[in-house]
């Protein structure tokens, strides 16, 4: 036992020495790592730069004079050198208080040059890569040509596309120099499905986004093969589904294969279905006492017993967000609870609302506006740094800025500023061709061929100004016309514009009349949706048959009330729209006129729109001793009712078609379906209705100066191009007087740029 005991004591005194021997190396050796870095910098000497000044590397240096040296200022300085893409090696090395910044610059681009590239231009090339010559050539970036490169291509249709690159020295600058082989041209031929037994193969053909080869393909580059479109197309089948009710859809595979000999892809998914599930229980569970489960629950889109639609999942928890936002919380988290019950093919939701606190705008970025200057997309966000966080502001600077015309998107997202409480907002924007010029013409047996030139650029060299010029001419009338608007004069919600014109134009009873005038016009908002403007135009009209002369001095208003979602082929929204002119404070004509409009816009189910538009307006004299002019009426034809040729209907000269005198009454409305013909190519067919009347005359002796309704009824076919918007009308005129004009077939095109 002695032993034993004695054992256990020398033991324990060597365990100890042991430790303590071991605790004093170490704390040594941290010592004397302390004491060689316990050194501050006195002196930062720098080599290896050339075209870079030693002031840029030293303000990206995390190593301050008279700071202490120590391997995390050093590994931040070299990141931070890194991160500016100016140098392709940096070494940071230290001897006592001196500090070495040894830099290898990477080289200045001298010019992008592409060999091998037959089908696609060097100048489209550059457009769609983002090196320049001058910019520092970094590997980051070339990747990125790459890329875009070979997506470039695979939009063409030449998806084996093989890109290389190399660098050529020259003047110290460097040569990027991109080697291309194109291969072949490929498309789609075929795209099948196997699984399927709820939708077709053609149902499914609609939902994916590679196309098979056609013609109306050639601009948009759908039927190209390419593995990542083919990867989204995965998921827009599993959307589909599941909007549809299938939550246990798969893709198991998507196959592409191409055959050789035709260069043709062929693309099979094979896809199981799985069963259709309902909504089970829905509810709602929140956690802020102002916005209890009763007042959220009629948010939810999918009721039980309905259809499970993820769709309507997803929508549900936006509306809830946006609830929550409202009362300030923009940052609270709504939680989908969901059960699936495999037994009775159910799903059970419930949609939990819970956390968050006020949160306040830290920075606004704007993103992707090449173009249009930053102030023209900020003065539509009604939110500046600072402000509280509002999803509804933020919904409505979306809607603003698409009705601007001057993008085609608008994605905003937000990420963490520099508190909890604090985010920054990204408005990222995809700009529009907002320049076109324009030819339309018409075309009936007694005018023959009427035309307009136009041109028009809403968005002036990124200013958002409005600019625009025409010039009409038939066998009857030319004219030419000008305008210019700021839309936010002096940087004040405040627009002003001008306008002048000048026509020469043979009226109904023959006789010639010169006419020239100028206009101004200050409109302002009155709340989100309404616009006022007033305006101011005056008109010298020269009958030059009968040698008078007139002068109109005529003041307007003009008011709009408009909630549609954008300025071409609107989906949903109203808009009304009032104008009262009044003539004769100054010059010898006077009148006074009102005309009313509106339009409504309903998408009834996906993608399928029904719009509905009407008009009225009446022209008086407001002074008994001044007589009415007929070309102050009203001459309407296929802008009210189509299928009548322009001035075509309404009252006449006698029995004559051809001879209009004009009403002082007139009505219209017009009922139109459109739906997607080709929706991946812009393709829309519309069938319409429409009805109207003119009538009552100021000319005395006018025959047909009844309120009878003139109606067409026709089809329409709209192709929103690359190159610009077409349309083409043709009506079937079902009523009508023996005297009017008809004019079954209109067309019209716009070229954008």
């Amino acid at each position: 036992m002695s032993d034993f005991n004695n054992s256990n004591k020398v033991s324990y005194k060597l365990a100890k020495r042991v430790i303590l021997a071991t605790t004093s190396l170490a704390f040594g050796t941290l010592l004397m790592h302390q004491a060689a870095f316990a050194v501050d910098v006195q002196n930062l000497i720098l080599s290896g730069n050339s075209s870079v000044s030693a002031q840029t590397v030293f303000a990206n240096l995390e190593l301050k004079k008279g700071q202490a040296i120590n391997d995390g200022s050093i590994n931040a300085s070299i990141a931070s050198l890194y991160s500016t893409g100016l140098f392709k090696n940096v070494t940071i090395t230290h001897k006592g208080s001196n500090v070495y910044i040894v830099v290898v610059e990477n080289p200045t681009i001298h010019a992008v040059k592409y060999t091998g590239n037959q089908n696609i231009s060097s100048g489209t090339l550059n457009s769609a890569i983002d090196l320049r010559p001058g910019q520092y050539f970094t590997i980051g970036k070339v990747d990125l040509a790459v890329k875009a490169i070979k997506k470039k291509y695979s939009d063409s249709r030449y998806s084996s596309v093989q890109v290389s690159y190399k660098l050529v020295e020259v003047d110290g600058q460097s040569d990027v120099v991109f080697t291309i082989t194109e291969g072949a041209s490929t498309t789609i031929q075929k795209i099948s499905f196997v699984g399927n037994s709820v939708f077709s193969d053609g149902d499914l053909r609609s939902v994916v986004s590679s196309k098979e080869a056609a013609i109306w393909h050639v601009f948009s580059g759908a039927d190209s093969y390419n593995a990542d479109k083919v990867n989204f197309d995965r998921e827009l089948l599993r959307r589909h589904y599941l909007e549809n009710g299938y939550a246990d859809f798969s893709v198991i595979s998507a196959v592409a294969d191409l055959d050789e000999d035709s260069n043709k892809y062929f693309i099979t998914f094979t896809i199981d279905e799985g069963e259709q599930y309902t909504f089970g229980e829905v509810d709602v569970d929140s956690s802020f006492s102002n916005l209890p489960p009763e007042d959220l629950l009629p948010l939810v889109r999918g009721k039980s017993g309905d259809v499970y639609n993820a769709l309507q999942l997803n929508d549900s928890i936006t509306e809830i967000r946006k609830q929550a936002s409202r009362k300030g919380y923009s940052f609270a988290q709504v939680t989908p609870i969901i059960t699936r019950n495999s037994v009775d093919k159910t799903i059970d939701v419930i949609y939990t609302l819970e956390g968050g606190q006020r949160v306040y705008i830290d920075r606004i970025n704007i993103i992707g506006n090449s173009r249009t200057h930053d102030q023209v997309i900020r003065r539509e966000i009604e939110l500046a740094e600072g402000d509280v966080f509002n999803v509804d502001a933020i919904e409505a600077a979306k809607t603003r800025l698409m009705k601007t015309g001057h993008f085609t998107g608008i994605r905003i997202s937000t990420e963490r500023g520099s508190a909890d409480d604090r985010l920054i907002l990204n408005v990222e924007v995809s700009e529009n061709a907002t320049g076109s010029v324009g030819i339309t013409g018409a075309y009936s047996t007694l005018h023959g061929l009427v035309g307009e030139l136009s041109y028009a650029e809403t968005n002036l060299l990124g200013t958002g100004q409005q600019l625009s010029a025409s010039l009409t001419w038939s066998s009857k009338e030319r004219k030419a016309f000008f305008s210019f608007t700021e839309p936010r004069f002096m940087g004040e919600n405040l627009s002003l514009g001008g306008s002048m014109f000048a026509s020469l134009a043979t009226e109904k009873d023959n006789s010639q009349h010169l006419k020239a005038g100028v206009g101004t016009t200050v409109g302002l908002p009155v709340g989100e949706f309404t616009r006022v403007a007033a305006r101011y135009n005056f008109t010298y009209d020269q009958n030059t048959t009968t040698s008078t002369t007139d002068y109109i001095s005529a003041f307007g208003v003009n008011a709009v009330f408009d909630t549609t979602d954008k300025l071409i082929l609107p989906t949903e929204g109203f808009k009304l729209e009032a104008d009262v002119e009044f003539a004769g404070l100054g010059g010898n004509v006077k009148y006074i006129r009102a005309i009313g409009k509106v339009e409504g816009h309903f998408e009834v189910i996906k993608d399928i729109v029904i719009s509905g538009f009407a008009t009225a307006g009446t022209v008086n004299a407001w002074d008994a001793t001044t007589p009415l002019r007929k070309q102050d009426t009203f001459f309407k034809g296929g802008d009210l009712v189509r299928g009548f040729a322009a001035d075509g209907l309404g009252p006449r000269i006698g029995g004559s078609t051809t001879l209009a005198n004009g009403g002082t009454i007139f009505a219209g409305a017009t009922i139109e379906i459109r739906v997607p013909l080709l929706k991946d190519a812009g393709i829309y067919a519309a069938a319409f209705g429409d009805a109207g009347t003119l009538y009552q005359s100021s000319v005395a002796g006018s025959t047909s100066n009844t309120n009878q309704i003139r109606s067409s009824i026709g089809a329409s076919l709209i192709w929103e191009s690359p190159i610009g918007p077409l349309r083409a009308d043709y009506a079937y005129v079902l009523t009508k007087n023996g005297v009017d004009d008809l004019e079954p077939f209109k067309f019209g095109l716009a070229f954008r740029y």
